[in-house]
């Protein structure tokens, strides 16, 4: 069976598609917003598409490189790249509504009703949480000037979300518009088919089993597809990661102070502070703890799906696995390597877990594939131990003694502003501008992030603002159980799960949600669930 007939899709419903070359269109009723039909994808279309793409691309290569993306130039860089997306994919409703095109998605497929509402539902409390934050910015009762330390206060509406740094909270507001606008454009850009996939034939590098008259094609796309586009940004990612890796440990074995051999940070200068391009060893780890699992799970089910190539006598498959479980090893090591005590602790927790999802795929594995992962796994960690162990046990020595890095103090702090600012929080990223009013000594540090992202979303958003970010996750994760959307194999989603689950554990102990780019990825991780569905076996 070929995908010019979906699974779950009537030969009537099949036959109501149209071909045309690489073009596809409705029937004979299709017709732009002025009556004229439209018989081809329209070539401004193929422009959004292809700049949809392309900007994608470069934020995922661009923000690690500059630092993580944590300088404010490299965030305005990022605004504006999101911005772009955001513009695309407005241009792409505009012109699919007044030439009457409707491109073939993936979650454009008869017999599957359930979850319908639930992408309109995620959208419209985006634009409400959007709508949250820019009121508060609005709204805002005050300003603080950092080089005076002093507020300077505003008439507002009390009983309206109100922020207490306008400054803040406009910055906060552009960066997260941009962040939304880079996870509705990607989910829109994967939902779409390629040529090949609208005609059911083979790409160049088989690795699906889809194509016309293969018998097993219906039977694997609820376990084996994974789209093309779906393909091309996993690849970008691990490959990007696994060069990020390489320069970390490059840098780690030169022994050399400088991120990326060019930039002594003035905070915490020492070599062992840092990792790659990010000053701060901590954000490192949750780049890569990230990355590896999915990485490895992709590097598994593309090995899988060689093997069945070969034994079907398809063309012979590329040499991705192989890169990519080295890439898969060089990542997991990293978290190790970069001697973050809490990225260590979420490596070693999450490696056993994916391992043993990979162990249980049945019939996946002979024997001696399985001792092999394993020893892969024990590479991975003998690794870490040449390059980080005698530097791990000194920072695990003294966890007992420096209250984790001084964090307790922190939090004992926060807890009297999380109940000041209950329901509506001071307002999204003020947390360093309201702070310093709650220290108890003034010898204190002035900490900009509270090391405890969950907690620090409570003081600026509220419980308001919370409830709609937790509305949002749960959205995005549930929707492959409810939503129609792309194949997803079954490992792949859950080696996501278990990366976005490293990373909300680890967000209890740091602050990987104010590193821009790792929010980018764990928004495109969120994107790729979100545009998932449940494919019906036939």
């Amino acid at each position: 069976m070929g995908l010019d007939m979906k699974p779950d899709e009537s030969p009537e419903t099949a036959a109501s598609l149209v071909k045309t070359g690489d073009r596809e269109r409705p029937g004979s009723d299709s017709r732009g917003a002025w009556g004229r039909p439209q018989r081809r994808t329209p070539p401004a279309y193929k422009v959004c598409e292809g700049l949809t793409e392309a900007i994608l691309y470069f934020t995922i290569v661009f923000n690690p490189w500059v630092f993580g993306t944590t300088q404010p130039w490299a965030i305005r860089v990022m605004n504006a790249a999101g911005y772009a997306l955001g513009t695309l994919l407005a241009a792409k409703w505009i012109i699919g509504w007044a030439k009457g095109f409707s491109p073939a998605r993936w979650d454009r497929r008869a017999g599957q009703e359930r979850g319908r509402g639930l992408a309109p539902g995620m959208a419209v409390m985006t634009a409400l949480f959007l709508g949250y934050v820019l009121l508060g910015a609005v709204n805002a009762r005050a300003s603080f000037f950092y080089d005076a330390q002093v507020f300077t206060y505003f008439q507002c509406i009390a009983w309206l979300p109100h922020s207490y740094d306008r400054t803040a909270t406009w910055f906060a507001f552009w960066q997260w518009l941009g962040l939304a606008c880079v996870f509705w454009a990607a989910r829109d850009w994967l939902l779409g088919m390629s040529g090949e996939e609208r005609r059911g034939l083979p790409g160049r590098n088989w690795q699906d089993d889809y194509a016309p008259g293969r018998a097993t094609g219906g039977a694997q796309l609820g376990r084996d597809v994974i789209s093309q586009r779906l393909k091309r940004l996993l690849l970008v990612l691990c490959l990007t990661g696994a060069l990020v890796g390489l320069e970390g440990m490059a840098q780690r074995a030169a022994g050399a102070d400088k991120v990326l051999f060019m930039i002594q940070p003035r905070y915490r200068p020492s070599g062992k502070a840092h990792f790659g391009p990010y000053a701060n060893r901590n954000n490192a780890a949750e780049y890569f703890n990230l990355l590896w699992p999915v990485c490895a799970g992709f590097a598994f089910v593309s090995a899988q799906a060689a093997r069945r190539a070969r034994r079907e006598g398809a063309r012979k498959p590329g040499r991705s696995p192989l890169w990519l479980t080295g890439g898969a090893v060089v990542m997991g090591a990293c978290p190790l390597i970069s001697g973050s005590r809490g990225g260590a602790l979420i490596a070693m927790a999450m490696a056993p877990v994916v391992l043993a999802v990979m162990l249980a795929v049945p019939r996946a594995l002979s024997v001696s594939g399985k001792i092999g992962l394993c020893l892969l796994f024990a590479a991975a960690l003998e690794l870490s131990v040449i390059f980080s162990w005698g530097y791990l046990q000194e920072r695990f020595a003294t966890v007992f003694t420096d209250d984790l890095s001084g964090r307790l103090v922190l939090y004992k702090n926060a807890q009297a502003m999380a109940k000041d600012f209950a329901v509506f929080g001071c307002g999204a990223g003020t947390f360093e501008s309201a702070y310093h009013l709650y220290r108890r000594d003034p010898g204190q540090e002035w900490a900009a992030f509270l090391h405890n992202d969950w907690l620090e979303l409570r003081i600026t958003l509220g419980w308001t603002g919370l409830g709609m970010v937790l509305a949002l996750l749960g959205g995005a994760l549930l929707h492959r159980f409810w939503g129609r959307g792309l194949p997803l194999p079954n490992l792949l989603a859950i080696t996501l799960w278990i990366a976005l689950a490293g990373c909300l554990v680890h967000a209890r102990f740091d602050f990987p949600f104010g590193v821009h780019s790792i929010a980018t990825v764990f928004l495109l991780y969120c994107s790729i669930l979100s545009a998932s569905g449940r494919w019906v076996k036939t």
